[in-house]
């Protein structure tokens, strides 16, 4: 293991490759305080469902499988008829009260979808304490979806802000938010066989970031228990370098699925890279490093993978001792690094598998592999700059059994 992020001058931005780096402006204010909607279960589905219904077996609300022409949300197709032969649904949630009023909104999601014959669509909504609702916020899509018109698409949403790429800053708090999922089936049965579609899982992130120190005196983030490292532990996962692609345009652009590559290869999924990131692309955005749509890939090879935000090394490491590797979203500027005080970066993705009894961190890098092409270590106080500090915003993942 190597101290220090080594070779991080091959990073997204300084090769001015497609990235999320203008997007992402997320940061740790003082006194922020975080929350995590979780829709897992049966009960937690219990919103307004067109053509669709849970089903235990798959643990999902699932598409039923009829055609429903005619009948189908405008939203899908203008006009409100579907292609002959083709299956919608929609389910839309229940009006969620946060438990604080929140600025800062991220949702992921867990389907089951094939994209090649299937598409999915996600918005969600907010109000204030007057229950006026913000139009729906489109938060991405994907497979045959992506060719059907979309009146819904603006990312500009008037009165509440700008969504950027994946999350949202809202110039007013809310209180409440719902959200809506959209499938479509462009015939009764998918190309690989996968007969149903499913929203199996839905996670929403939001943040109170008005330095309310009340607020968070009264939240369990000074609460919550701390947890000092005993030994070194690492997750095992075998490590990949973006740069062993042949394509060099595309390995400069792909620290993110290179990273779930390496997840999925732990699990005995072992997929070439290039492959990955042909699944992880975001082409509505084109780029590599959409967080939900990283988490919704890895929900199809059987995880459950939602996005986080983190502001303690505690919480994190806490899960890395459960066994749950997360991927972080980071940022460098100019004298964030203790070992590299002239590195800089507008965005990069990088994975935590384990620590150190110090309570350093044991990284893979995908771009900057330790000696012998390994895992390398990453100062405590190095990923609180470029991380903590730039959003802590995390991909976090967990084999299903």
């Amino acid at each position: 293991m190597q101290k220090g992020l080594g070779a991080v001058t091959l990073l997204l931005m300084t090769l001015a490759a497609p990235s999320r780096s203008q997007d992402n402006k997320l940061v740790n204010p003082p006194f922020a305080v975080d929350r995590m909607y979780r829709a897992v279960g049966q009960n937690d589905f219990r919103g307004e469902s067109r053509n669709m219904a849970w089903d235990p077996v798959i643990g999902g609300m699932v598409v039923l499988p009829r055609s429903t022409a005619g009948r189908n949300p405008r939203t899908l197709f203008p006009g409100g008829k579907s292609p002959k032969g083709s299956v919608v649904g929609t389910y839309t949630s229940q009006p969620q009260k946060a438990e604080f009023e929140f600025h800062e909104i991220l949702p992921s999601w867990n389907l089951l979808v094939d994209e090649e014959t299937q598409g999915y669509r996600v918005y969600v909504r907010v109000a204030g304490r007057d229950r006026e609702w913000s139009p729906w916020i489109y938060f991405g899509g994907g497979g045959i979806l992506l060719k059907e018109p979309n009146p819904n698409r603006s990312r500009i949403v008037p009165g509440w802000g700008t969504v950027r790429v994946d999350y949202i800053m809202l110039e007013k708090a809310a209180l409440y938010f719902q959200y809506r999922v959209e499938l479509k089936s462009a015939g009764p049965k998918s190309a690989t066989g996968q007969r149903r579609m499913a929203l199996v899982r839905f996670f929403l992130s939001y943040s109170n970031t008005s330095g309310d120190r009340e607020l968070w005196e009264t939240s369990d983030h000074p609460k919550r228990a701390s947890f000092a490292p005993e030994t070194t532990t690492s997750l095992g996962i075998p490590y990949r370098c973006q740069g062993w692609v042949e394509d060099r345009k595309l390995a400069s652009q792909i620290c993110c699925p290179t990273s779930l590559a390496m997840i999925l290869e732990k699990y005995g999924i072992n997929k070439p890279t290039t492959e990955v990131a042909a699944e992880v692309l975001d082409k509505e955005n084109s780029i590599y490093g959409n967080w939900p749509r990283t988490a919704q890939v890895a929900a199809r090879y059987g995880f459950e993978a939602h996005v986080e935000r983190f502001r303690r090394h505690e919480d994190v490491q806490r899960l890395i001792a459960n066994g749950f590797p997360v991927m972080a979203s980071i940022r460098i500027t100019k004298g964030d690094l203790g070992t590299e005080p002239q590195r800089a970066s507008g965005g990069h993705l990088i994975l935590l598998q384990g620590f150190t009894k110090e309570g350093d961190y044991i990284v893979n890098d995908p771009d900057s592999p330790g000696p012998g092409g390994a895992e390398r270590i990453f100062s405590r106080q190095d990923l609180q700059n470029v991380w903590i500090d730039k959003g802590g915003v995390g991909i976090v993942y967990q084999k299903s059994k």
